[in-house]
């Protein structure tokens, strides 16, 4: 089922999924639903995608209203697995949704950068195992000037430049306070 929040608050979107469940609905596809221009960006409330993801365990995605396509972009990088928005043809104009309906022209070129932002979202943390490579583009530890023998080393002594020789930058608080 696909439920679409409409304008609809919070409260009664939770009273709203706690009846689906009552009822054992399993599966549930819940659908942000922003005001609609003129509505000012405001009312948009894009952020009750991620509130969605976190507080309910279904799938989340966006009705969009907005007479752009930029929407649907951010509410992908928020986790929006599904957006829904108007198509027309440049042809029509007078329609009630041609305000906010994307032209068909631009379909292939929104969904594939919608595909590339869903694939460039990744992963919540990189993490290296033991094992892996450091990368090879660190930048290493170099003095911002020359330094007498024998002095104790400051953090405002050393900067940092490409290609790493030397000192990684990870070490750098390891050699300050030394000499």
């Amino acid at each position: 089922v696909i439920l679409d929040t409409g304008k609809s608050s919070y409260d009664e979107i939770k009273r709203s999924i706690n009846w689906f469940k009552r009822k054992k609905f399993s599966k549930l596809h819940l659908q942000h639903s922003p005001y609609a221009p003129p509505h000012s960006l405001k009312k948009h409330d894009l952020l009750m995608i991620e509130t969605f993801l976190k507080e309910f365990n279904y799938t989340v995605g966006l009705s969009d209203h907005h007479n752009s396509n930029i929407m649907l972009y951010a509410a992908v990088t928020l986790g929006a697995c599904t957006v829904e928005k108007g198509i027309k043809s440049k042809l029509i104009k007078n329609d009630t949704d041609v305000y906010h309906a994307m032209d068909i022209e631009d379909f292939k070129l929104v969904n594939k950068n919608l595909s590339e932002i869903k694939t460039a979202m990744g992963k919540s943390m990189r993490v290296l195992k033991k094992n892996d490579p450091k990368h090879l583009y660190r930048m290493g530890i170099v003095a911002k000037e020359t330094i007498k023998n024998g002095t104790k080393l400051r953090a405002n002594d050393l900067t940092f430049a490409f290609p790493k020789k030397g000192i990684p930058v990870e070490e750098f608080d390891k050699i300050v306070g030394k000499k």
